[in-house]
Order: C-alpha cells, then sequence, then structure tokens
C-alpha cells in the first residue's frame, strides 16, 4: 500500500475501516474499534462524528493482545464477532449467518473454496500438488461464544495464530464453516483498492 496503513486508505472517498463499520456496525448489539495506540486520536476525529456509539481501544504488542482488549470492552456480551477492517465488502448476512451456527459449535467462520490448482514449492521447485478438495480459504466476521474465545486465547499462551478460530481449534474446540462471500476480498495491495472499487459499483448497479 505504499506505507498506507491498509484501513486507512481512501476507498470512495473515505476510509476503509468506515466501509467495514457502515455494513456491520448497526447489526451488532456493542461496536469495539481496536486500533494501534498512536491513532486514537485520529480515530476518535474520523469515527465518532459518524459513528458515535463506537468505543474505541488500544491494540496490544500482539494480535492475541489486541482481540482480548476488545472483548473486555464488550461488558459480557455471550457472543463477540471479529472482524479484519481491511475487508470493507462483508455483508451483514455474514454475521447472521455465524450466529446461527453457534450452539453446538462454540465458533463458526466464513469460508471458500480454492478454485485454483495448489502446489507445495520449496526453493523455487515444485515439491508436490496438494489435494485441494478439503482446503477453504477463511474470511471474516468470525462469530464465536464469548467465553470459549477467552478461554481459548488465554491457554494458547505464546503460540503464533493468524486468526482467532486458531485459538479455538488448538483448544479443540468446534469451530463450525458456511459459506463466505465471493467480494469479501481483503484489501493488501493496491491493486486490491482498485477491486474493491469495481466491486462497490457492480454492487450499486445490480
Amino acid at each position: 500500500m505504499g506505507g498506507t496503513d491498509k484501513v486507512w486508505a481512501s476507498l470512495r472517498g473515505e476510509p476503509i475501516l468506515c466501509h467495514s463499520l457502515r455494513s456491520l456496525a448497526p447489526h451488532a448489539f456493542k461496536t469495539v474499534v481496536v486500533v494501534r495506540p498512536d491513532m486514537i486520536d485520529r480515530a476518535r476525529t474520523a469515527l465518532l462524528p459518524t459513528f458515535p456509539g463506537l468505543t474505541l481501544v488500544p491494540g496490544g504488542a500482539e494480535r492475541r493482545d489486541s482481540v482480548l482488549r476488545g472483548i473486555s470492552a464488550l461488558d459480557g456480551c455471550s457472543a463477540v464477532a471479529v472482524h479484519d477492517a481491511a475487508r470493507p465488502l462483508a455483508s451483514p448476512a455474514l454475521l447472521h449467518a455465524g450466529l446461527s451456527h453457534l450452539g453446538p459449535a462454540r465458533g463458526a467462520i466464513p469460508v471458500l473454496p480454492i478454485p485454483d490448482t495448489v502446489k507445495r514449492v520449496d526453493n523455487g521447485v515444485i515439491v508436490n500438488t496438494v489435494d485441494r478438495t478439503t482446503l477453504r480459504l477463511a474470511q471474516t466476521p468470525q462469530v464465536f461464544d464469548t467465553a470459549a474465545l477467552l478461554s481459548s486465547h488465554r491457554a494458547a499462551g505464546d503460540r503464533p495464530l493468524t486468526d482467532d478460530a486458531a485459538a479455538l481449534e488448538a483448544a479443540g474446540e468446534i469451530v463450525a464453516v458456511f459459506p463466505g462471500e465471493s467480494w469479501n476480498i481483503k484489501i493488501t495491495t493496491s491493486d486490491d483498492l482498485a477491486l474493491a472499487e469495481i466491486l462497490i459499483d457492480r454492487r450499486l448497479t445490480a
């Protein structure tokens, strides 16, 4: 992103973070935004006039620390959805689908099948072709029983985790999956940002 913090990059004239909030926050009982400590003032100025009900929390040193700080600000909610704000096109339907799977499952996440052939590579050479029939691409928002998510993160210790579902997996909890959305892309590069602009245009004209 050329040095730009991706959630503050402009998409249709406003930060990517605002698109995520506008789509999902109205469907949540309470919304907590976890931001870098040095961005709290910017977030307060940019977000609170438009989203006055937000709670802003400074993030921690590691991803796990940030998630735990966010959960601690929820005041006892029984279920929590964790969303990567760099996915500005996620629809509210994903929140409702995730909640509908909680019960025997202590978590539920949206996933997509992998359409491309997957190769395992080492030192620039193909090692083998991976069977992708049971592989899925994970998205957010990921929805969890709050108590299960808290205990799983605490039990994980210093184990590296790339998403919150991994904490429950490590703790032996059941995590269900449900269909994700092809337009729910994660903006990581300037090309992703351009694609998001196109997807917004298509949704507005559909």
